[in-house]
């Protein structure tokens, strides 16, 4: 059998399949809704397929149009013939003295009409296939036409391309994209000084001088991942405050980079390094291990070092460096085990100081091959776990576990298209934070829950983050996590509580500042609490690693 003609160059240069039953509509159009010619134009489209050969894998329109007329012309419909051509020509001149305004332009120089450039714009900004792409804009130019507009704007087509786009279900911009803008009335009250902008959107009242660049900066990415990179069912559970994400206004940045120095690796040569990276991330990690030598360059460096717009937080398992850096009035985070071999003087002067706080982690081994002197973190997100315990029934476990489930995979799906959008990462490193653990637990058990109930708990929800995380392909990271900045106060205010009820963020289920109980030593994955609560309270010594081939930190 004969192959026939089965592509179509198009106007503008693109090929597209024979559509037979649009070449039969075109023929109904010319000939009419008269009865007696009912069928004809099916049987004049065939013919005409026929007509055009069967060498040609591909034919111009403006053939298939020539064949139509003198197909129309052959089976005595002159008129028809007539109007399919008076019409084809019509729509030619129609599109030849269409005129584009942009909004830079004036209209002596406003553009041709160019579908094809149409095309490929909607091919590039909405990530559609080129066919489909062409498909919408073939639709606008014939609405254009029709409507016998001469003169449109660059907005009118983009409203018309956002329209066909929700019409077939495809990718469109949101329906309040000027939002995106910061309107005159704001942006005159933060650069005149009155106040200064804020996640939450209510006023921040700041120091008079200070320099708003960064945080006008990170307001205007905050709102185009929320309205551009977010879903709307993840933008509308931040709003709700299921979830909170500390980057969003920095979200093309890491969320923190972790340091340590190289083996031989000189002071000045690990804190240059140190310096360089604060221009790459808001938050800066530094540990110093037991096992290398450090002079006074290390015991200064971090003064010189704070700088605004980047948070450094120190790490140390050298009992006499943390101390030191304690001292000159910094945060110092110690190791459980190095806290517990310190001596006891050590101790207790680490312990006054009241910037000392002893972390701790489950046994791990160490990655035999991941590179530990530089460890990036790309996210962050705190899950509110107060919020999900409210909307369980009391005593409702599996309720409260599918609640938090569903938040856990928008905000799991939410830092993977932020860093795929930023920084084009397909497995980023991510950290889940809990927020209103202790809330979650007195909403879940009015009547208290043993050590047993909290810890399958804890495990439940520990494995529930783990879970979605790697679903949405995440590689979840539970040790050294970013400070979680407003996201307890942010989330509890949502919740309608007053300002001295934040949440706690992180796997203490207690405000008290005390050792954390059993439960969350045997279940949670990270734990952090004070050195004068360590040193009162030794019983945390027994849960410490003891194997040389487990993690320091």
């Amino acid at each position: 059998m004969a192959k026939l003609v089965s592509r179509v160059i198009k106007r503008d240069g693109s090929i597209e399949s024979f559509d037979l039953p649009r070449l039969s509509d075109s023929l109904r159009a010319a000939v009419g809704e008269d009865p007696a010619l009912d069928g004809l134009a099916e049987q004049l489209a065939s013919s005409i397929h026929l007509s055009l050969g069967q060498e040609l894998e591909a034919v111009e329109c403006a053939e298939i149009a020539r064949c139509a007329a003198n197909a129309l012309q052959a089976t005595g419909q002159a008129r028809a013939a007539s109007d399919y051509v008076a019409f084809r020509l019509g729509l030619e001149a129609a599109v030849e003295r269409l005129r584009v305004h942009t909004r830079n332009g004036e209209e002596r120089r406003a553009r041709h009409w160019d579908r094809r450039r149409l095309a490929l714009s909607l091919a590039r900004d909405r990530s559609l296939d080129l066919a489909s792409a062409r498909k919408i804009s073939g639709m606008i130019e014939r609405r254009l036409v029709m409507a016998d507009l001469r003169h449109v704007t660059g907005r009118l087509v983009a409203s018309l391309s956002d329209n066909e786009c929700r019409s077939l279900g495809l990718r469109s911009d949101p329906l309040d994209e000027e939002r995106v803008g910061i309107d005159r009335r704001q942006l005159r009250a933060w650069l005149g000084g009155e106040c200064m902008p804020s996640g939450s959107g209510a006023p921040l009242l700041g120091p008079e001088g200070e320099d708003l660049r960064p945080r006008l900066g990170e307001e205007l990415l905050a709102r185009f991942a929320s309205e551009e990179v977010l879903s709307a069912p993840q933008a509308q559970a931040v709003a709700a405050g299921q979830f909170y994400l500390p980057g969003i206004g920095d979200w093309i940045r890491p969320a923190r980079i972790r340091l340590r120095p190289v083996a031989d690796e000189g002071e000045e040569a690990f804190w240059d390094r140190v310096a360089e990276a604060r221009e790459q991330t808001p938050e800066v990690q530094v540990f110093w291990p037991a096992g290398h030598a450090h002079a006074r360059h290390s015991q200064e460096a971090p003064a010189w070092l704070r700088q605004a717009g980047t948070r450094l937080r120190l790490a140390t398992a050298q009992a006499q460096l943390a101390l030191q850096w304690a001292a000159a009035d910094h945060w110092v985070r110690m190791p459980a085990r190095a806290f517990a071999d310190a001596s006891e003087a050590l101790q207790r002067d680490l312990a006054a100081s009241g910037r000392v706080q002893v972390v701790w982690q489950p046994p791990r081994r160490l990655p035999a091959a991941r590179d530990q002197t530089r460890e990036v973190l790309d996210g962050v997100a705190v899950l509110n776990l107060a919020s999900a315990a409210n909307r369980a029934e009391a005593w409702q476990e599996g309720n409260f576990l599918s609640i938090l489930g569903e938040v856990t995979e928008l905000s799991c799906r939410a830092l993977q298209g932020l860093a795929m959008r930023g920084r084009s990462l397909e497995h980023p490193r991510v950290s889940l934070l809990p927020a209103g653990l202790d809330r979650a637990l007195a909403a879940l058990y009015p009547g208290g829950a043993s050590s047993d109930r909290r810890r399958r708990l804890l495990h439940s929800v520990r494995s529930l983050l783990e879970r979605y995380a790697g679903n949405a392909g995440l590689r979840l990271e539970h040790a050294a996590p970013p400070h979680p900045g407003p996201a307890g106060a942010h989330l509890a205010a949502i919740d309608g509580l007053a300002a001295d009820q934040a949440y706690l963020c992180g796997w203490l289920d207690s405000a008290t500042g005390g050792v954390p109980a059993r439960s969350l030593f045997d279940a949670a994955p990270w734990l952090q609490f004070p050195a004068a609560a360590a040193l009162a309270d030794a019983s945390w010594n027994e849960r410490l690693p003891r194997s040389s081939d487990l993690a320091e930190s």
